[in-house]
């Protein structure tokens, strides 16, 4: 054993000294540091004090009035945030916890653990329960679910509607927010019964020992139906990030009352209740257009073929900064480009639609089992991009036309078909770019002819067409 010392418990006499050792901490020393899922950016490793976890167990408790005979389904990452609500939450009162391997076993399954483990209350960020709901049988029910307490990402109508036919109707739901920095700190209550009047599932009013204001980019509060930054005070708040001391100054800044700021989205609807839109790094500018990621997520999620949806900004090659849309189709479904597409030109302005549409079979995820957007794939740019239904130049006048398009309109790709003022979108560009079609290919072109079918392949004949007339 080299210089190794070896203890056997068995030679020590226990007699001498039976003592408990002292406690040394008080409610404010940090009790743990836990990361963020770093689902958009680098993980952050937030520590909180015993204060705040016992607050937080509390706020828990209270909101579902968990007792001894409930039965918490168990099923993520110890190193997931929300853990300490089926962990400690249901063991400290009293409550059993019944594990389930989802990485191991799968959904498939999941429908049979609830019912045979009699779950009471479940955990499941969106995502999940749209891979959960996609493995259910027409007819089926989850028997003693009285609780689905749903956070993490946003929350919409459809996944209300669809999941509700699985539950018993005295089940309840609960959207809920929650983060590693403040724990749960908002609620939002529904039943069968309960109204929903917008298509994003508000979260709620904010909870006992918080104060949430929606502030907009100057810091000023905002008005109702205003998206602004959620601005939260809270003595129960994470105590900072470690070994971050820029960044806990800018999100934790100094003052009387401890105050986080979120980096989320909100707004404050007409009933007085916060709705969750986004984080302000899903708002990203398209051509001077400001565009909101989670709602080009949202129209994605048209269809109950449509499982899964992600919306990112990439480079082309040229430099040039796109929106590209993720789609993963729910199990024995099959949604093709031309559907998505259609679905999303009905939806949304033009500047709003994504340039490059990707069908996956399934979406990165971290260990929380978000979404992880730095880990999805880029498009396949020297084939274009990546849909099956571009259509790419026939001939030199075309590939010509397309590259004086993609240079000064700095959009990348441009297929033959494609509406070029719905691409172009900037006036200025647009005439500077016919300015060098016209030079390139020595003609005077007349724009009201090019505005009946604005396409490359149109341009084309028409550039065809005045070339044989000077010949």
């Amino acid at each position: 054993c080299g210089e190794s010392k070896i203890i056997n418990i068995d030679d020590i006499d226990f007699s001498e000294n039976t003592a408990q050792p002292g406690s040394y901490h008080s409610a404010d020393d940090i009790q743990h540091i836990l990361y963020t899922s770093g689902s958009t950016g680098e993980p952050k490793g937030v520590y909180t004090s015993h204060r705040n976890q016992m607050h937080f167990l509390k706020r828990f408790t209270e909101l579902i009035d968990i007792s001894s005979d409930d039965i918490f389904a168990y099923y993520f990452s110890i190193g997931f945030s929300a853990h300490a609500m089926p962990t400690l939450g249901t063991l400290l009162n009293g409550g059993t916890l019944v594990m389930y391997n989802l990485k191991k076993n799968g959904f498939p399954g999941l429908d049979e653990f609830f019912n045979e483990e009699m779950i009471t209350i479940c955990l499941m960020i969106p995502s999940v329960l749209r891979h959960f709901r996609a493995t259910l049988e027409p007819g089926f029910k989850i028997k003693k679910l009285r609780t689905l307490l749903i956070g993490g990402e946003t929350l919409y109508f459809n996944d209300i509607k669809q999941t509700q036919p699985f539950l018993k109707r005295k089940t309840e739901i609960i959207n809920i927010y929650a983060s590693t920095e403040l724990y749960l700190s908002c609620a939002y209550r529904i039943t069968p019964d309960t109204y929903l009047k917008q298509n994003i599932i508000p979260i709620g009013q904010a909870m006992e020992g918080f104060e949430i204001n929606i502030h907009n980019e100057d810091g000023k509060l905002c008005e109702k139906n205003q998206i602004g930054e959620m601005i939260i005070q809270s003595p129960y708040s994470a105590l900072g990030y470690w070994k971050k001391p820029e960044l806990t100054k800018i999100d934790f800044p100094d003052g009387e009352v401890r105050k986080f700021n979120s980096r989320d989205l909100a707004y404050m609807d007409e009933d007085g209740f916060l709705v969750h839109v986004g984080r302000k790094d899903s708002m990203v500018k398209i051509r001077g257009q400001r565009v909101d990621r989670g709602e080009v997520e949202n129209t994605l999620l048209f269809s109950e073929d449509v499982q899964e949806v992600a919306a990112v900004m990439k480079q082309d090659p040229l430099g040039n900064k796109i929106l590209v849309a993720y789609y993963v189709c729910s199990p024995g479904k099959n949604v093709e480009l031309p559907e998505i597409s259609n679905a999303l030109n009905r939806r949304l302005p033009d500047f709003m639609i994504p340039k490059v549409i990707l069908k996956l079979e399934k979406l990165p995820k971290n260990a929380s089992g978000k979404t992880d957007y730095l880990s999805l794939p880029d498009p396949d740019w020297e084939r274009g991009t990546g849909n099956e239904d571009i259509k790419h130049a026939s001939n030199p006048i075309e590939k010509s036309l397309i590259e004086l398009f993609e240079k000064h309109l700095e959009i990348y790709p441009i297929g033959v078909k494609d509406d070029i003022l719905k691409a172009g979108h900037d006036s200025l560009k647009m005439f500077v770019a016919f300015d060098s079609i016209e030079k390139e290919f020595g003609i005077k072109l007349v724009l009201d002819d090019f505005m009946e079918e604005p396409t490359v392949e149109s341009l084309a004949k028409i550039v065809t067409n005045l070339q044989n007339k000077q010949a």
